[in-house]
């Protein structure tokens, strides 16, 4: 009953919200279409149960629109919708309110993006399934950073000594490899080093040096010496880094020590391993070009890092804040870190994501 009254009424919600006039002017707009149609009205409420309150994922760019636009505002309402019911969600599992705070930011932030991409505001795409996770809620903002709740899917498995304590990764089978010990792009059609793994008997495979590149000497581990502490499937907390403020090492360090405490204490039922991250700032590459005492090289000093793809993405969307692809030369350099690793790509080189561990 609730959730009907809502949708009725999603203009006094929008009211609400500090939106720039033209996304705001857009909703609006949408708004007193939606109202009018019951069918409108019914689809959304259903979408809403399937996405947020079934217990089975949902593929949620598999749902259609079918207000004869399909360019996301549905979407746009349900999630608003939610974003008006967050606090209230959260309060069941007996969570402050103060986390459902940065959801909002998030909602604007890709709302924005997305007719950047797509030329029309709402939510298609990546930009669709990105926000779920901030309202579902998997994702919280905790301090400078953003952790989620997440199963592990990296490239490797970790094993610890059992009396060292030494965490060491082993590459899962397949992986193709680089003279230089980096992972080939997609397109790469030259020769390659490629990954083996086994565990009958010892446990087989190749891990990484410190600075998270192919160790081409094989690595051969007792099993009654080493234990399996992270692999996949495994309850994992993801740290995703939110674009918009500086990233010291105490905002960070103040942030990790906040994370534990809230999922020791809200989520104490889930057996988490480790704290992970994948993302370019974990490109030990960066080094190349950064001051020693640059934050970015802080934070990857937090983790055990293994260099994973090509993101050529990251490139665009995070740090040139550019939706599409389009040619070097016609990204436009604001401050010296995009002049920087402009000047490193077309040098030949690429951007990666690394993959980055921390045991819990």
């Amino acid at each position: 009953m609730v959730l009907s009254k809502l949708f009725e009424n999603m203009h006094h919600v929008v009211e609400k919200y500090d939106f720039t006039q033209e996304q705001k002017n857009i909703l609006l707009g949408y708004c007193r279409t939606f109202e009018k149609n019951e069918k409108l009205i019914q689809l959304a409420q259903k979408y809403y149960h399937m996405i947020f309150e079934d217990e089975e994922e949902i593929d949620v760019n598999s749902l259609k629109e079918n207000d004869n636009i399909e360019q996301g505002m549905l979407f746009a309402v349900i999630y608003l919708a939610r974003l008006d019911l967050l606090e209230a969600e959260l309060e069941k599992r007996g969570i402050p309110s103060k986390y459902a705070q940065s959801a909002l930011w998030h909602y604007k932030d890709l709302f924005q993006r997305n007719f950047n991409c797509y030329g029309t505001f709402g939510f298609c795409g990546m930009y669709r399934s990105g926000m779920i996770q901030y309202i579902k809620p998997r994702t919280f903002r905790i301090g400078r950073l953003c952790f989620e709740m997440n199963s592990f899917s990296g490239p490797y498995t970790v094993y610890q000594n059992k009396k060292t304590g030494e965490e060491i990764p082993i590459l899962n089978e397949g992986l193709y490899y680089l003279p230089d010990g980096k992972q080939a792009p997609k397109d790469y059609n030259g020769e390659c080093f490629i990954t083996t793994f086994s565990d009958e008997g010892d446990i087989k495979g190749y891990s990484v040096d410190e600075e998270g590149k192919l160790n081409f000497t094989p690595q051969s581990l007792k099993k009654e010496e080493y234990k399996k502490v992270l692999a996949k499937n495994d309850a994992v907390i993801s740290i995703h880094i939110p674009g918009n403020e500086k990233m010291t090492p105490e905002s960070v360090e103040e942030s990790f020590k906040e994370a534990k405490k809230f999922f020791e204490t809200y989520y104490k039922e889930k057996d988490f391993k480790a704290f992970v991250c994948s993302s370019w700032l974990l490109d030990t590459g960066l080094k190349r070009f950064l001051k020693p005492e640059s934050n970015i090289l802080a934070f990857q000093k937090n983790f055990r890092i293994v260099l994973s793809f090509v993101n050529t993405f990251a490139l665009y969307w995070n740090i040139f804040g550019v939706e599409k692809f389009i040619c070097y030369s016609e990204l436009v350099p604001q401050n010296s870190f995009q002049q920087k690793i402009l000047d490193f790509v077309k040098s030949g080189e690429h951007l990666y994501s690394g993959n980055g561990f921390i045991m819990i």
